[in-house]
């Protein structure tokens, strides 16, 4: 649809000359924050984009007074489900959150709680975030489960990836069997006598070695554990076969990791951001039954100074209608994660609108005028039928139309439904975020560059379609 006058006023030629020129809508988008990134050009790029709405300001209150009884009275209730669908930001909440909590984490100078402080803008959050540090200074660990793969599992417990990440963090092998027979050696002072009989009889560096070939890390341990000892191993074959869980139970290995990243930190206090927790067990009633017993693990280990932010697709009701994804299954660790944060898809709007599609004074100007001559002609030919007990029901008035052109509140309605379907098909493999969406049909490179078209052109399903289909998703 076309609802450009030029006989009523002068109209800017281009749809880009509308946008504020502060926002370069051609810049580097990622298609979703990525959880693990930790390199100081990304987090500064990544944090200076971020976008806080008086949604996110309330979620981020929420969390941290929480957290902040919680740690005050020693409450077990540690766990915190942050849901939201695809793209919808929740990795983004749950990551800087977990960083804005690491004391001291500068970022070219700045430490990142100050930068997250700058973007949020509030003065309660600030003293919120500043009195935690304060007062419990956790230690943090961001653990991204869309990524991780374990040696003789295929899809090994939310706990045993824990257990494993925390043992790698503190210079122990990444293999559970071998980082026990480490920390036995350490503790029994003979690590150092393990590692120069490695040095003498194999020609090489252990520390190396565990990290750059786990198959002969592996061999190596099992050839040696027996000799340092005989009582546990009578030879490698015994080794070998020795089941982890034999040795230590859930429970211990929690004991264990816990008393380690204190011995290592001086810490007690702790907080484990684990993303994507939903999406990794919500298909297996295993991974559900074992996440369920290391909550329980964390809360009486933890004795509430330990606490676990989990990120989901999935909220943890059965029957919210609100929700794009519930989970009968999930609903089973509703208990376990007493405190839910929901990221709301209508956030979305405004987060476009203040990242990428706001406009200049003139452009906004502009727009004012189209719609005052075009606005009710609009209304009529894109209102939908029969979506009042839809997600689909959008107004459309002068605000919106200025905020969101060239797209309208159906566009964003309709494409966080379709992201939503194709994340669940997919996984979120390849897709992109909705922003990314929205900036790639302005600037898509297929031949349809909606931004350099005519001012009153408006962007449709067909522009979204493309898109999508150009990045082989659909």
């Amino acid at each position: 649809m076309e609802i450009t006058d030029q006989n009523t006023f002068n109209i800017m030629s281009k749809i880009k000359e509308l946008f504020d020129p502060s926002k370069d809508i051609s810049r580097a988008i990622e298609k979703v924050v990525t959880f693990g990134s930790l390199k100081s050009e990304h987090l500064k790029s990544e944090i200076s984009e971020y976008v806080v709405t008086d949604k996110l300001k309330f979620n981020f209150e929420k969390v941290l007074d929480a957290m902040d009884a919680g740690m005050q009275s020693r409450s077990k209730e540690v766990g915190i489900w942050v849901s939201g669908f695809y793209g919808s930001g929740k990795s983004s909440f749950a990551k800087y959150f977990g960083l804005g909590l690491k004391k001291n984490y500068l970022i070219e100078g700045i430490s990142f709680q100050e930068r997250l402080i700058n973007r949020i803008n509030s003065e309660k959050i600030a003293s919120q975030l500043k009195s935690l540090i304060k007062n419990y200074d956790p230690e943090v660990f961001l653990i991204d489960l869309a990524t991780q793969t374990i040696a003789g599992y295929t899809m090994a417990p939310v706990g045993t990836i824990i257990y494993n990440e925390i043992m790698k963090w503190a210079g122990y092998a990444p293999e559970e069997k071998i980082a026990l027979l480490e920390r036995k050696l350490e503790l029994d002072g003979k690590f150092d006598e393990f590692k120069k009989k490695v040095k003498e009889e194999k020609n090489e560096d252990w520390d190396a070695l565990k990290i750059e070939d786990r198959l002969s890390a592996k061999g190596i341990a099992q050839d040696l554990a027996p000799r340092f000892y005989p009582n546990i191993w009578s030879d490698a074959k015994s080794f070998n076969i020795t089941r982890i869980d034999d040795i230590e139970s859930d429970r211990e290995k929690m004991a264990q990791m816990l008393a380690l990243i204190k011995r290592k930190t001086g810490k007690e206090n702790v907080l484990f951001v684990i993303d994507e927790v939903g999406q990794y067990v919500a298909s297996d009633d295993t991974l559900i039954t074992k996440l369920q017993g290391t909550m329980e693990n964390l809360k009486d280990i933890g004795n509430g100074k330990v606490w676990l932010i989990a990120t989901a697709q999935q909220t943890l009701t059965e029957d919210n209608p609100n929700a794009r994804f519930n989970s009968d299954k999930l609903y089973k660790l509703n208990a376990r994660f007493p405190i839910p944060i929901d990221i709301e898809a209508s956030d979305i709007k405004e987060i476009t609108t203040k990242r990428l599609l706001g406009k200049s004074a003139s452009g906004a100007d502009e727009l004012k005028k189209l719609f005052s001559k075009h606005g009710e002609m609009l209304r009529l030919n894109t209102r939908l039928t029969n979506v009042e007990r839809t997600l689909y029901k959008a107004d459309l008035d002068e605000k919106s139309f200025i905020d969101l052109y060239p797209f309208l509140p159906h566009h964003f309605d309709l494409l966080l439904a379709l992201l939503g379907r194709l994340a669940k098909k997919t996984g979120g493999i390849g897709l992109r975020s909705a922003i990314r969406v929205i900036q790639d049909v302005l600037k898509d490179n297929t031949g349809d560059y909606l931004a350099e078209s005519e001012t009153g052109l408006l962007a449709n399903t067909t522009h979204i379609y493309n898109v999508l289909k150009g990045g082989s998703i659909i």
